[in-house]
């Protein structure tokens, strides 16, 4: 890894886990109380990554995020249901970046993301109870997640032109 993407990846690295953080403060659950649900914020540095500085750097942001997280704040079940999320959102962004452009924006990839990660959780959550009846919360949590993935790429189309701009790869 060059210096510069080394560099640019720890930075998007510490935005994720910085924006991950002040995400766990939010009390959206207070409000809408579905398991899991978060604002998604911190994957707008996972999604600058991805198209800035590529997928390898992305993926290596995403791990971070969840590394640090699960150091910080989570026990070995949480970072299993954030792996899976991640890992599956991470593979949704293929099919976003095949899309992007032609036909969809980044508001799409990332409600495309949003819902494959609450997906990933689920289904890891399933795996860790051993019961698939936390797929009865797979469709409010996949509805909000198309929501809180459409804001994530508002603030996405906001956010990149100038990022792009000033960071020159």
């Amino acid at each position: 890894m060059k210096t510069k993407t080394l560099t640019l990846t720890a930075i998007f690295a510490a935005a994720a886990i910085a924006m991950s953080t002040l995400e766990n403060l939010v009390p959206i659950n207070a409000f809408i109380p579905i398991p899991g649900l978060k604002l998604g914020i911190a994957n707008l540095a996972i999604l600058c990554a991805y198209y800035i500085i590529g997928r390898k750097s992305a993926f290596f942001v995403g791990i971070l995020k969840v590394s640090a997280i699960f150091l910080t704040f989570g026990n070995v079940s949480s970072m299993f249901i954030s792996l899976c999320g991640t890992l599956l959102a991470f593979a949704s962004l293929f099919i976003g970046e095949r899309l992007y452009d032609r036909m969809i924006s980044f508001i799409g990839v990332s409600a495309i993301s949003a819902v494959f990660h609450a997906t990933g959780q689920i289904f890891a959550a399933c795996i860790l109870t051993k019961s698939s009846a936390c797929v009865t919360i797979l469709l409010p949590l996949g509805l909000c997640s198309i929501i809180t993935g459409i804001f994530t790429g508002l603030l996405m189309n906001c956010i990149y032109p100038p990022l792009k701009a000033r960071i020159k790869t």
